[in-house]
């Protein structure tokens, strides 16, 4: 009797250890098609059929399905996962900060931040302890709708492609109702504040809401070496990258003057403070964010920031009574930003594949170092390996490099563990600047931070007793 109860307990838990393991490998299927449905979400939201899509194929040298299969296999889908990747998102998470968001717009006075921000900005301008002379190119960079009396200044790394979206919306040059529209385009000509006579753009500006937004200097720092340098970019590896690496790397090789692809944040600082002491090879990308819109000689309006881009965002929708717009963008905003970066940055990936040879790049390198930028970013887990091959990545397509994404975000969709591994970049690439570098930045930037109300010496990154070991910045690690 006894002996066959034993048996029984042994059969139980057979079939019970039988049962989990198929239940786990259920799971993992279902992961794989909640990450494949998210994807299929975005082709759709754009009206187009996922099975056709292939951005850029032309430009990239990406031959059709037809003719190269796509190396994304089942194996590489189940590389991801397996790397502690969860691709549910965090839903309440994301419902619960969009109510909070809407919230203050209702129950606060938003007025009142606004009004700090410019008085503060009047006070400082009111002190003149900084030689703020109105830099040319001012007039280019404030683009304006006449009709509706809008005055809105532009400056590269502040959200600046966005905000350019949301005017041609505003101004009805789009009929589009999301900004996240792929038609809507950011780079086609605007009227600009030049184009109004010399003796009325006073009182244009007078009689117009004028707004323009910022960010803490040393953040849109990083993120421009981000951008423009580390990641995949051929027009900036062959100017500014070769640029700095002939001023300010010793022993530099005739290999290195080809390019500046491997041109590190520590030598890109050198070149930043290199570029304002001569006056030389200045990009807006890096410059003071005061000098693009004379703050002091138009007092805008508003100053937005990009630290908080949707409330400043759903705030001046709402005084340029576009109400609809406003609902619009307020739907899914986080949400629509992640969609819009990956697609806008996968696609610039493919567009410039056959120019990364003429820098001695790989495709695959080139994958890698978008990969490490997405983890960067904090878009992607810090334990989504990149799970393709050198000769797997010959093939890779658009939409696989994509869906590969979407895989791999993981404990990444946290906004908590999201910011945590944005942190921890910066204060990698930080800490390898040197000490009288970074006093000589925090002069740079103390106009701006005076102005706008930034810290000219944060702790987190001017206390750093060590360079931290390259991880982020390592493309081998991807």
């Amino acid at each position: 009797m006894k002996r066959r109860r034993n048996i029984m307990l042994l059969l139980i838990l057979f079939l019970l250890l039988f049962g989990y393991a198929i239940l786990q490998s259920r799971s993992k299927k279902r992961d794989v098609k909640e990450a494949e449905a998210m994807l299929d979400f975005q082709y759709i939201r754009r009206g187009e059929k996922r099975n056709d899509y292939e951005v850029n194929r032309r430009h990239s040298h990406i031959g059709s399905e037809k003719d190269k299969t796509s190396v994304f296999t089942n194996n590489h889908k189940e590389n991801v996962i397996a790397s502690g990747v969860n691709v549910k998102q965090n839903f309440a998470e994301r419902k619960e900060q969009e109510v909070k968001t809407i919230t203050t717009l209702k129950d606060n006075d938003p007025d009142k931040l606004y009004k700090d921000r410019r008085d503060r900005l009047l006070e400082v301008c009111s002190r003149q302890q900084f030689d703020l002379k109105s830099p040319p190119g001012v007039l280019s960079r404030n683009i304006i709708d006449r009709r509706q009396k809008f005055a809105y200044c532009t400056i590269q790394k502040t959200a600046s492609t966005f905000w350019k979206r949301v005017f041609r919306i505003v101004i009805g040059e789009s009929k589009a109702s999301s900004p996240f529209d792929p038609s809507v385009l950011a780079l086609q000509h605007f009227d600009h504040l030049k184009d109004i006579p010399i003796d009325l753009r006073e009182n244009f500006m007078k009689e117009s809401l004028t707004f323009l937004f910022i960010r803490d200097p040393y953040s849109r720092l990083f993120s421009g070496y981000v951008d423009k340098l580390f990641s995949p970019n051929y027009v900036f590896w062959k100017g500014y990258g070769k640029f700095g690496i002939e001023q300010v790397r010793t022993n530099r090789s005739r290999n290195d003057l080809t390019c500046g692809h491997d041109l590190s944040f520590r030598e890109f600082v050198k070149t930043v403070i290199y570029t304002e002491k001569h006056n030389t090879h200045r990009d807006g990308h890096f410059t003071a964010q005061y000098e693009h819109c004379d703050p002091c000689k138009y007092k805008y309006d508003v100053i937005g920031k990009l630290e908080t881009l949707a409330q400043d965002t759903f705030y001046l929708l709402k005084k340029m009574g576009k109400f609809t717009l406003m609902k619009s963008v307020m739907n899914r905003f986080h949400e629509n930003t992640l969609e819009d970066t990956i697609r806008d940055q996968v696609d610039m990936l493919f567009r410039f594949r056959s120019y990364y040879p003429l820098c001695k790049v790989t495709f695959f390198e080139a994958q890698k170092l978008m990969w490490k930028k997405f983890q960067i970013r904090g878009i992607l887990s810090k334990h989504s390996k990149y799970p393709v091959t050198k000769e797997e990545s010959e093939r890779i397509t658009n939409r696989d490099f994509t869906r590969m994404l979407y895989l791999g975000r993981g404990d990444a969709v946290d906004r908590n563990i999201s910011k945590k591994n944005k942190e921890e970049a910066v204060l990698e690439a930080f800490s390898t600047v040197d000490k009288e570098d970074m006093e000589l930045l925090s002069e740079l930037f103390r106009p701006d931070c005076e102005l706008f109300g930034y810290d000219c010496r944060p702790a987190k990154l001017f206390k750093i007793k060590e360079v931290i070991k390259p991880w982020y910045f390592d493309s081998n690690t991807a």
